[in-house]
């Protein structure tokens, strides 16, 4: 029960900030923050019961939930890795952004059916550079490595993601 309230609240949360975004208002951190937290300690008492949310989602909530998702999993991987309850704490709060360039994505090409076209796809991968685009234009109080994983999460060691095509060690680790 502690494990789903966790996530409901912070489900609201994230709808909330998605909300901010579509319509360019600021997004409270305290609020995401706050959720965030709440997220650690239920990891930190039972990582099992809040994965377990994780697969009830509903396919109609996926532009709220997913962030709320890859949180949950990044903050559980980061415990197994072995981060300090603060540590787990920024890796949440990035995460938690790390898709918010996607409110602004075309909705013909966030939502399309079916492959993208190269041109698609082009303004797509820009979603990861709005993201850090949106925490900069906000000033949203947050750690500057949140910054970065938010920017950054789709780099790739090879250097093949984007939006910088950073490579191996260039890569932030969060």
């Amino acid at each position: 029960p502690k494990a789903a309230k966790a996530y409901g609240k912070a489900l609201d949360t994230s709808r909330a900030m998605v909300a901010a975004c579509r319509m360019n208002k600021k997004i409270e951190v305290s609020a995401v923050r706050e959720n965030v937290d709440e997220l650690v300690e239920s990891v930190s008492r039972n990582r099992d019961a809040l994965m377990a949310l994780i697969n009830l989602k509903r396919f109609d909530d996926y532009t709220f939930t997913h962030s709320l998702n890859v949180s949950v999993l990044a903050i559980s991987a980061g415990k197994s890795l072995g981060l300090n309850d603060e540590e787990l704490r920024i890796l949440g709060m990035g995460t938690m952004f790390h898709d918010l360039g996607k409110t602004r994505i075309p909705g013909h090409i966030l939502n399309k059916p079916g492959k993208l076209s190269d041109d698609e796809f082009a303004v797509m991968r820009n979603h990861a550079a709005l993201s850090g685009q949106i925490i900069e234009e906000q000033k949203l109080p947050v750690e500057a490595i949140v910054h970065k994983i938010a920017r950054h999460h789709h780099e790739r060691i090879d250097g093949s993601g984007y939006p910088n095509h950073l490579k191996g060690d260039e890569i932030p680790l969060w």
